[in-house]
């Protein structure tokens, strides 16, 4: 990647400059290593990373990776970073499932928002047979903190019949449906509500919580 550097570095600062021009958010730092060379990153299209407080990493596959991967996956670990820091009490609880879920549909919304033409498998519609099965396992086990029963919804299951991405698909259907009852919101509105919050009075909500 060293040949690429100035390259990335430049993506990465345009990318920053998209992303804070719709929500602005603290001074954090980003940290950017090759991925490794076991893991196929063609369905990532080259790029993978997280968000931890004030930090972001990036894992980048020189050979699959684009200008646009790269954006992409800035801005949606940006969002995680901004939640973090307005969230009134994100660091002093535990995320639970249902709030890991909604988080990724948050994050995913606003790439979407800043890239109208994000278009990865990993947000693709659930299907209602699909919807259905993936709402009932949340709701079974929506304030579950154990990292198994989230990886389900990640990885997908054939015995509960679950696709995989699953975490993503429906965090996003849920702000999708969330955001056409509520257009007025404004972005930072929206990301730092509780996703108990922006699941009542969606069809997904019909059980108490």
């Amino acid at each position: 990647m060293d040949e690429r550097h100035k390259e990335i570095l430049e993506i990465i600062k345009e990318a920053l400059t998209d992303s804070t021009s719709l929500l602005p958010g603290g001074n954090y730092q980003i940290y950017v290593a090759p991925v490794n060379s076991d893991v196929n990153m063609e369905e990532f299209h080259g790029v993978t990373g997280f968000a931890e407080k004030n930090a972001m990493i990036l894992m980048l596959d020189p050979y699959n990776m684009t200008e646009k991967s790269i954006k992409e996956l800035i801005a949606h670990e940006y969002h995680h970073l901004v939640y973090m820091e307005i969230s009134e009490d994100y660091n002093t609880r535990t995320a639970h499932l249902l709030e890991k879920v909604v988080m990724e549909g948050k994050a995913e919304t606003f790439t979407k928002m800043l890239y109208p033409d994000y278009d990865v498998h990993w947000i693709e519609p659930l299907s209602n047979d699909e919807r259905d099965r993936v709402w009932s396992y949340m709701d079974e086990n929506k304030y579950s903190v154990r990292e198994e029963d989230y990886s389900v919804l990640y990885n997908g299951s054939i015995s509960k019949e679950l696709p995989s991405w699953s975490n993503y698909r429906m965090g996003h259907q849920i702000m999708q449906e969330y955001l056409k009852k509520n257009p007025d919101l404004s972005i930072e509105e929206w990301t730092v509500l509780k996703a108990v919050e922006i699941i009542d009075g969606l069809e997904f909500g019909s059980r108490e919580y």
